[in-house]
């Protein structure tokens, strides 16, 4: 990401990045565009598993305050199938990590690392498709369209189609309907057809 960054626009994403934000978000930012996580092939070192759990405990509901960088250290640089194993061993041993990060963070960490453990819950697929598929619909719950979401969420799905199938999959499973149906129902004219043809892939 850094290198096509720099390679589009002539200067370097951390330096846009600590210009444009600060404090503990730029942190989280910057851990995030630096991280090196393990390959998935590495395998699961369950020591470190249960550790990174009474970390992340003590760093938040466990004290009083919080302490940002554990959270950011682990969820930013921890494998999918790692981060998996915290979380599902966190919510059994505690209480839902994600309820514990919308209750600790704000704005747009808890965006973030909300974005990043709600791709991994076990009890999903751990690849973030039913995740996309949630935040897809959410752009359509209540009054009215958020069109801007609605738009990026649905181009970045698409440029894989073999994840979008998924995603599309995924969507039906949660709502009921067929993510064209629904995206049919809630737009119109031109604006409609572009939706519509990226979802079926003409």
């Amino acid at each position: 990401l850094s290198v096509e960054y720099k390679y589009k626009y002539g200067s370097d994403l951390s330096v846009k990045i600590r210009d444009d934000l600060s404090g503990q978000t730029e942190k989280l930012y910057l851990i995030a565009l630096n991280a090196r996580r393990p390959t998935e092939s590495t395998p699961i070192d369950y020591t470190l598993v249960d550790k990174d759990i009474l970390d992340l405990f003590n760093a938040g509901q466990g004290k009083r305050g919080r302490n940002e960088m554990v959270f950011f250290n682990i969820i930013c640089q921890r494998s999918r199938a790692h981060l998996s194993a915290v979380v599902g061993g966190f919510g059994a041993k505690y209480r839902s990590l994600t309820k514990v990060i919308k209750s600790e963070f704000t704005g747009h960490m808890r965006a973030s690392l909300l974005f990043a453990v709600e791709g991994v819950k076990p009890k999903r697929d751990q690849r973030g498709i039913w995740r996309d598929a949630k935040m897809i619909d959410k752009a359509m719950v209540g009054f009215g369209t958020r069109d801007k979401q609605l738009v990026y969420r649905i181009v970045r799905a698409q440029w894989d189609r073999e994840r979008f199938v998924a995603i599309k999959e995924a969507y039906h499973r949660r709502t009921g309907k067929t993510l064209e149906s629904r995206v049919k129902s809630e737009t119109s004219g031109d604006y409609q057809k572009l939706m519509l043809a990226l979802i079926k892939g003409d």
